[in-house]
């Protein structure tokens, strides 16, 4: 139910010694995506006329977007009551300029520019705590980037819900912000620090299945369940439907027609089920 899509050629517009990718596509798509309780797919931009319908995408790293790839994401995504999460800078390369109102065309929102290239730490501060998407965060919850990049965009929007600040230390302005479309929803965040548990929320909004309410890692299949524990403890796993939980290791009968299961877990124990129809 949730798609990370990428475009590959838009490494071809970044430096060979630029730092984004280690926040971006390591901090960001590599830790934690796969930590939102809910499983994923990943598909390059331009196969997105030949997937099927999910309920959340995740435009990841698509710095760089052609016409006809623009138009596919419109068609495709903006309609259904779909949700999309834009991550940084979509489409701020165009095959005619680099510019922030490519980006506010795209995520449907006015993003503005700074030309301050920064080396120190970008931090994203979480400030709606009453808001669904920040759930479980604490108010004033703050994150950092592994290293410093630019250009740093961020919302200058009426009509948009702030729900994050970012920047430097010297200078924050809308990072993260949420605003209504006709037919979907944008979110956008250009500090890709964004955590699971806030992506679990906007997944949970769209009405994504989420497994596992803590971090934990996760991938399904409609028989196959994995999670690999991130903490020691209890926790409670619920299931898309009823059904017969199986251990696939031990071939032990967990639970019988339920749609959760409990299961105490090590840090970095994995468990591995089978999810059978009754």
């Amino acid at each position: 139910e949730i798609a990370v899509i990428v475009n590959p050629l838009s490494t071809c517009h970044v430096r060979d010694d630029s730092l984004l990718y280690e926040t971006l596509n390591n901090q960001q798509m590599h830790l934690c995506y796969p930590r939102i309780g809910a499983p994923h797919d990943r598909l390059m931009v331009d196969d997105l006329d030949k997937a099927r319908d999910y309920k959340l995408y995740i435009v990841q790293d698509a710095l760089y977007l052609t016409a006809a790839q623009r138009r596919l994401i419109q068609s495709k995504l903006f309609r259904r009551g779909h949700t999309v999460l834009w991550i940084y800078a979509p489409g701020i390369v165009s095959d005619k300029s680099v510019s922030a109102d490519n980006v506010g065309d795209l995520v449907g929102m006015r993003i503005r520019h700074r030309e301050t290239y920064t080396a120190l730490h970008l931090h994203l501060h979480l400030s709606a705590g009453d808001h669904p998407y920040a759930r479980g965060v604490p108010p004033g919850s703050e994150w950092a980037t592994w290293e410093g990049f630019g250009p740093l965009l961020y919302v200058d929007d009426p009509g948009a819900t702030v729900l994050g600040w970012g920047g430097d230390v010297h200078n924050r302005r809308p990072a993260f912000a949420v605003r209504r479309m006709p037919n979907w929803t944008s979110v956008y965040c250009s500090i890709p620090v964004l955590p699971p548990t806030v992506i679990r929320n906007i997944a949970r909004e769209a009405g994504v299945h989420i497994y596992s309410e803590v971090d934990d890692f996760v991938a399904a299949n409609n028989w196959l369940l994995t999670v690999c524990a991130c903490t020691d403890g209890r926790r409670t796993i619920r299931l898309p439907r009823k059904a017969t939980v199986i251990d696939a290791m031990t071939n032990r009968v967990v639970a019988r027609c339920v749609n959760r299961f409990d299961v105490t877990m090590k840090f970095g124990e994995t468990g591995i089920w089978t999810m059978g129809d009754e």
